[in-house]
């Protein structure tokens, strides 16, 4: 009785998740440059527009996002690229690009953020790596000064 009681909640468990699941593909693909971010901006529009050829609905240079038309196979999806302002530990700026193709899969926004890095790469040239991380000076506290006994001991003869 019991091993029925858990065979139909597992089916339901199964069947629900199998009918209620949004099948629709959406995938996120982000990169970090450390680039400027004025120069990330203008090459991504330029990018977008001029060398992919997509139609740009709309963009925010402040709020950091590019909405776009992305045509593949004669259908049109949403696409959205998003720049966000960052810090890295070492106190260096750099910009996070992040990619969104509505039901699309995610190597198509790779592929679209690999040749946005290889235009910006070709047009600004490579961006220097953070200087490596140096140890702190670490200077050892002077040694005390050894203090003379002031007490004399003495000794006696026997």
């Amino acid at each position: 009785m019991r091993l029925a009681i858990k065979l139909a909640l597992a089916a339901t468990i199964v069947f629900g998740t199998l009918t209620f699941h949004d099948s629709k593909a959406e995938a996120v693909a982000n990169r970090v440059s450390y680039y400027d971010y004025a120069q990330v901006w203008r090459a991504a529009v330029r990018f977008l527009r001029i060398d992919e050829g997509h139609k740009i609905v709309e963009s925010n240079l402040k709020a950091g996002y590019v909405v776009f038309d992305y045509k593949s196979g004669g259908t049109t999806y949403t696409g959205f690229l998003e720049l966000i302002r960052l810090v890295d530990r070492s106190g260096r700026k750099s910009v996070r690009m992040v990619v969104r193709i509505r039901k699309r899969a995610k190597y198509t926004e790779l592929g679209l953020l690999y040749r946005l890095e290889l235009k910006l790469r070709k047009e600004l040239g490579p961006y220097r790596r953070p200087p490596p991380k140096r140890a702190p000076i670490v200077v050892p506290a002077p040694k005390p000064a050894k203090k003379k006994n002031t007490i004399k001991t003495y000794k006696f003869k026997k």
